[in-house]
């Protein structure tokens, strides 16, 4: 018997999250680091969501598939079809691709040309999205803490008085890389002022640390950590690498490697399991040293441009 579509509003909730919970426990079978979570709370923030189009997938009576995606608009992206980590399972990969072509006519009706999904680091939850004509854009990671620190590595603590140097000297270096190549994100650059305020807000959370890497009087880079627990792939047993960056006349030098290190040596003696950063797959920098760090993808957010021809 072929597929029969309904809306999302005809399903019960605890079926939907019982799928759900199904993909979570095949993803952590893949990629033990990635997060137990929370099915049935999952699938209620994302039914409560606003402007959401879902649907179902039932085959002989039977729920094997859900999708659902809010439909949102940003200066940078405009209006956008957002698909989150627990907006999609499926039973049999395939109905994936039945979901999308029966919901994303109403993305577009919407203006959602530009179109994202959160997806499970495995071949057959990645594949029927490959095959919809998304391409990777953003991997979330994660490692376990620990290892030995550096050495004298010239790393210290930094603290809220720290910010407006650090944003002036290096807060501009993430976003001038990722408008070059190969990324070309077209994202604008952070006014400092405005960045160090942003860091100062967050140092008054949970967990927010700020590591500088100092040589010859030069502040050579920084890193600087946060709990983030609801980011994809995070877990609350996880510190966040929100930011970091290394000045351009330091490269090359180790001085990424050491503050990285650190890091992870400072996680878990503060009592973190894990540590989870996120970067952009055609940031080739990013995408070669990260992993070198021992950080494995558990989440891919994945794009699609619609109506270019």
């Amino acid at each position: 018997m072929g597929i029969e579509i309904r809306p999302i509003d005809d399903a019960d909730p605890s079926a939907l999250a019982r799928l759900l919970a199904a993909r979570h426990a095949e993803h952590r079978a893949r990629a033990p680091l990635a997060p137990e979570g929370d099915a049935a709370g999952e699938v209620a923030d994302v039914l409560a969501a606003e402007r959401r189009h879902g649907a179902v997938a039932l085959r002989d009576g039977g729920l094997v598939g859900f999708l659902v995606a809010e439909i949102r608009h940003t200066d940078l992206w405009g209006t956008h079809a957002w698909v989150p980590p627990a907006g999609h399972a499926s039973a049999d990969p395939e109905v994936i691709r039945d979901l999308y072509a029966a919901l994303a006519p109403d993305w577009i009706e919407e203006g959602a040309r530009l179109q994202f999904v959160l997806v499970p680091a495995f071949t057959e939850a990645m594949d029927p999205w490959y095959r919809l004509a998304f391409a990777q854009m953003q991997v979330h990671a994660v490692r376990p803490s620990g290892g030995p620190a550096p050495g004298d590595s010239g790393i210290r603590p930094g603290g809220p008085d720290d910010l407006e140097r650090v944003a002036a000297e290096l807060g501009s270096v993430i976003w001038d890389h990722q408008r070059g190549p190969a990324t070309f994100s077209g994202l604008p650059a952070r006014v400092p002022d405005e960045l160090a305020e942003a860091w100062r807000t967050a140092f008054d959370e949970p967990g927010a640390a700020l590591w500088l890497a100092e040589q010859g009087g030069d502040l050579a880079g920084y890193l600087f950590l946060h709990e983030s627990s609801d980011a994809p792939g995070g877990r609350p047993d996880a510190t966040h690498i929100g930011s970091a960056a290394v000045a351009a006349g330091h490269r090359g030098a180790g001085v990424g490697r050491a503050l990285a290190d650190h890091a992870a040596a400072w996680a878990e003696q503060a009592g973190y399991a894990t540590i989870t950063a996120d970067w952009r797959v055609a940031n080739l920098e990013a995408s070669r040293f990260w992993p070198s760090r021992g950080f494995r993808p558990v989440y891919y957010r994945m794009a699609r441009l619609v109506g270019i021809g």
